[in-house]
């Protein structure tokens, strides 16, 4: 694509990345730019669109990015690096450690750096990167809670050592003019110590205040000064003769001697001896050493941290921190062996200010040394004020900070943060005693080395198409071994701080998780889910499903939630870890609508589930009638091997529908999320969350979205999709709030009866099973878990012996199912009785318990379903749930020669209109007007008795379940139940 735009626009690679840079420095604090659909790439305009993602009334900020890649990434990282160790404690570290141990050390210690500089190069080329460097990487890929964690402690990290290096410059100054050093030299006092090292303070806060070009001029002159010092050490330790020098750690008259370079010397310093460390006592090892190595090397990150100043930081973070690294291994490694063939160990392990006699010149190693510090000091100011305006700008803690995001100057220094950053180390210099929590500020820098590997390597592993960086030489192993080196060293150096750091950091990362946070931001926690549940879900093959590792998976569809609450909740509880489905049809055709309205709609239901605390999906499909939307519902829900095997629905009847999420008590709602900047949740309270997101209940003035034909029409077509069938009735009613009273009893009855054919009594089918099963799912909820499962056995027969036995048939099935529940036989001759047409045998029972409802079976009387209520409502009027047996509605009434679909219209009805008439001529010959006119009588005649079935079908079921508690009319399809292991 550039080679076009370079040979059309004359443009060079160069300047494409300029562009894109400048115009990636615009910080938005919410996320990262994304390139928007249409983007202008011109030669007038230089700028590319991108899709601003502010929040309402924030301004952008223009920065200007100024610094390159030596002064800005170079030079932080090696003077961080380099610190006082390269002029202090190399000597220390191979005189206890030996050449050969001191080897490993470095390499050990350098590793873990270089594998985390593998991981910042790949993160910060694989995208625009805005203020604040390692948190804001972290932020974006592990998301705010672990980003705002980690960042936290990283910007108190550097703010403390801050105030380390300028406690280490006074030191070096006191050492060489104090007055114990240099008559009428400087005040050793704790109050002058403090002065020194406000003073010192204050001019940095200068320098930071006037902005990142001083910030590149101070810092590339402190390089070059200590560059020129570790040039002289070298020279002085090839050239200089062999000298005594005294050995503090001993003390007296005590000597050790500089031999100059030596083949014996080299030799002699070859192994290692660990001895006790003179200046504290305590007993050295290779962890001490490796602990006091490591804790001078951390500042990998002082270049990231000047992401937000950068010209073109995607290149110069990683050539910066990878090209700083390599100087300072070079510097460490080289002096390293220099001082093992020069001096004798003894003179290593008593002096740590041995090059200071070796030098030719004794005050260079003050100046590399006041040098170094004060870098350190600087860059770690700097850094920990851009990082903390990071986390104002992403308001991480909400308003607290909103004082720092707005306190910025024109050419968008934060010198808010600044100024926090310094009082920071005010307050730890005052403090004094720094020493003491060193290693704890060692090991947030360790946390900051974790996060970066950690988010590096599940970048790779989640494989998303979108992360692909410019920097190719990492891989997910090499950010395991940087995060296990990481996690590793915090414990290295102090078991006692890492728990205490690690405590502090799952502090904030629960305090943080409790936050609202944009989801425009990206997680790769949804990245790394979708990548694990694509892989298993493939796994999951419907071929291999047995009966004894079936569980339910419901297609709950929904009219209007605000009337649906309590049958969600029970869905919810009734699902058993199996897949559960919130299923909406809007009626309308997409040619009528701009955009899909499901779309918009979509994040209202998210939040609906949220609100209600249930664990499901949202399946909303546009279709030209609510019949045909149901059918793509239960063909399409689900991926895979979870697919709904069972179907719920409410009850067809002309009751007014009842607000229920409006009367929902607000204390037991979840706070709504309020994502997007276009969400209307946002700023919704808990009152008006229901009366904005969905339509309004329907009221006595409004059709009922579906007629009762297609209703009935809808329960066969579920059917014969062979779904398992669910019809819920009076759950309005249903109060969980009472179920959680430990005084009231609580029963689960389920009826197993086919009461449109009593003879049935005898026999338990599929459906009866799965009542059964699904009552004893219900009865393993939490909220339901101490009712009682009670079965009615309903018997016609008044021979006690077999009713006894039947009964004892049923204790063993239920036995044999491992179902808990109280059998209870309930004769019903007298009930039967009332049917108006002849018994049925029980040879004949197969030919009548098929997939519909025969027309004879159907014509039952109103008197003996009201006395089969009447039964149900005398031993089930204390339950809270009642389990009913659905007969499959009556077939569908047809003509043999006329069974065309396109004479049915979308509502299952025939179409007598014009066009249809036509067709009937044509395709089944009707000759004349006479013969049209009979075969529509008749078809009209067929139909006329499909909705009088459907009337009836309908009406014995309200009947039956007239006045009764919430109860769920249960249709089984397949087997779902198993008495073997």
């Amino acid at each position: 694509m550039f080679r076009f735009l370079r040979r059309r626009g004359n443009l060079r690679d160069d300047n494409v990345s300029d562009i894109i840079t400048e115009t990636a420095s615009i910080h938005m604090s919410d996320s990262a730019p994304i390139l928007n659909r249409n983007f202008d790439l011109t030669n007038n305009s230089n700028s590319l669109s991108f899709h601003d993602l502010r929040r309402p009334g924030e301004e952008v900020s223009l920065i200007k990015r100024s610094l390159r890649t030596i002064p800005g990434v170079f030079c932080p990282v090696a003077l961080s690096m380099s610190s006082v160790a390269v002029f202090m404690r190399i000597g220390f570290i191979v005189g206890h450690a030996g050449i050969l141990d001191s080897i490993g050390l470095y390499l050990l210690a350098f590793s873990i750096f270089v594998l985390t500089g593998l991981s910042i190069c790949a993160i910060s080329t694989n995208g625009a990167i805005q203020g604040g460097g390692v948190y804001y990487m972290i932020s974006r890929t592990l998301g705010p809670e672990f980003g705002g964690s980690i960042g936290t402690l990283f910007f108190l990290a550097n703010a403390i050592c801050s105030a380390f290096n300028a406690s280490g410059l006074v030191e070096a100054l006191l050492n060489n003019f104090g007055k114990s050093k240099v008559e009428g030299g400087l005040p050793e006092t704790a109050g002058f110590k403090f002065l020194y090292g406000t003073v010192l303070n204050v001019l940095t806060l200068t320098i930071s205040l006037l902005g990142a070009n001083l910030f590149s001029f101070a810092i590339s002159f402190i390089y070059l000064i200590m560059l020129f010092v570790y040039l002289c050490v070298v020279f002085s330790i090839i050239f200089t003769g062999p000298i005594d020098i005294d050995l503090p750690g001993i003390g007296g008259n005590a000597t050790g001697r500089f031999t100059g370079l030596s083949a014996e010397t080299f030799r002699n310093n070859l192994y290692s001896n660990y001895t006790a460390d003179y200046k504290t006592g305590s007993m050295t090892s290779f962890a001490y050493i490796f602990g006091v190595l490591f804790s001078s090397l951390t500042g990998i990150m002082a270049g990231a941290n000047m992401s937000g100043e950068l010209k073109k930081p995607s290149k110069s973070i990683p050539i910066g921190t990878l090209s700083g690294v390599l100087f300072v291994f070079i510097v460490y490694f080289s002096e390293n062996l220099l001082l093992a063939g020069s001096c004798e160990r003894i003179l290593l392990v008593n002096n740590n200010q041995v090059l200071q006699h070796i030098v030719f010149w004794g005050p260079l190693i003050p100046i590399g040394i006041i040098a170094t510090t004060f870098s350190g000091e600087l860059s770690a100011q700097i850094g920990s004020s851009r990082v903390l305006k990071a986390l104002a700008d992403d308001e991480i803690f909400g308003s607290v900070l909103n004082f720092v995001k707005y306190g910025k100057t024109k050419s968008g220094n934060p010198w808010v943060a600044v100024v926090i950053s310094f009082l920071i180390t005010e307050c730890v210099l005052l403090i004094g005693s720094v020493n003491s929590i060193a290693q704890l500020v060692t090991i947030f820098y360790l946390f900051a080395y974790f996060g970066v590997n950690l988010a590096c390597m599940a970048l790779d592993l989640a494989s998303a198409p979108n992360f692909r960086p410019t920097f190719k030489y990492f891989s997910w192993q090499t950010a395991l071994l940087g995060m296990i080196g990481s996690i590793s060293m915090t414990f290295i150096v102090s078991v006692e701080y890492a728990s205490i750091a690690i405590g502090l950091l799952i502090s904030l990362i629960t305090a943080l998780y409790f936050r609202d946070f944009p989801p425009e931001w990206g997680s790769i926690s949804q990245a790394l889910i979708f990548h694990q549940v694509r892989k298993y879900l493939l796994l999951l093959d419907t071929r291999k499903d047995h009966v004894k590792f079936w569980r339910p998976q419901i297609l709950l569809l929904i009219s209007n939630p605000r009337s649906c609450v309590p049958l969600i909740d029970f869905g919810n509880d009734v699902k058993k870890g199996g897949l559960f489905v919130l299923g909406h049809v809007r009626v309308g055709k997409l040619d009528d609508f701009d955009e899909d309205p499901c779309i918009k709609e979509m994040p209202s239901w998210m939040n609906l589930v949220d609100n209600l605390k249930v664990k499901a999906f949202i399946d909303l499909t546009l279709s030209s009638s609510i019949k045909e939307g149901i059918h793509n519902l239960i063909r399409i829900s689900g991926l895979g091997g979870m697919k709904p095997n069972t179907v719920m629905m409410g009850f067809y009847d002309n009751s007014l529908p009842e607000d229920l999420l409006k009367n929902r008590p607000v204390g037991k709602r979840k706070k709504i999320l309020s994502y997007g900047m276009n969400n209307p949740l946002a700023g919704n309270s808990s009152n008006s969350f229901t009366m904005s997101l969905f339509d309004e209940l329907r009221t006595n003035n409004d059709e009922s979205r579906l007629d009762m034909d297609s209703y009935i029409d809808l329960i066969r077509d579920i059917l014969k999709m062979k779904k398992n069938l669910c019809i819920s009735r009076k759950f309005n009613t249903l109060n969980k709030e009472i179920l959680r009273q430990k005084s009231t009893p609580i029963y689960i009855d389920v009826w197993p009866l086919n009461f449109l054919i009593p003879e049935s009594c005898t026999q338990l089918d599929s459906t009866s099973l799965f009542m059964l099963q699904l009552a004893c799912i219900l009865n393993m909820v939490s909220v339901w878990k101490k009712a009682t499962v009670r079965v009615y056995l309903c018997s016609d027969n008044s021979d006690n012996v077999e009713n006894m036995r039947r009964k004892a048939r049923l204790d063993d099935l239920l036995n044999q199912l491992r179902i808990q529940a109280l059998t209870t036989l309930i004769p019903m001759e007298n009930v039967r009785d009332l049917l108006n047409r002849p018994i049925i045998s029980e040879s004949d029972l197969p030919h009548y318990q098929q997939s519909s409802t025969n027309f004879e079976i159907l014509n039952v009387s109103d008197i003996y379903v009201k006395a089969a209520n009447s039964l149900i409502k005398q031993h089930s009027e204390n339950a809270s749930l009642c389990f009913l047996y659905l007969p499959p509605p009556p077939a569908l009434k047809r003509s043999q020669n006329l069974n065309n679909s396109s004479l049915i219209n979308n509502s299952g009805l025939f179409d007598a209109s014009a066009s249809s008439s036509n067709l009937m001529q044509e395709q089944y010959g009707l000759q004349n007007e006479v013969d049209l006119t009979q075969t529509t009588a008749f078809i009209s005649t067929s139909q006329d008795t499909n909705n009088e079935n459907n009337r009836k079908y309908l009406k014995v079921l309200e009947n039956l379940s007239d006045s009764l508690p919430p109860c769920l009319f249960v249709n089984g399809v397949s087997c779902v139940t198993s008495t073997h292991l």
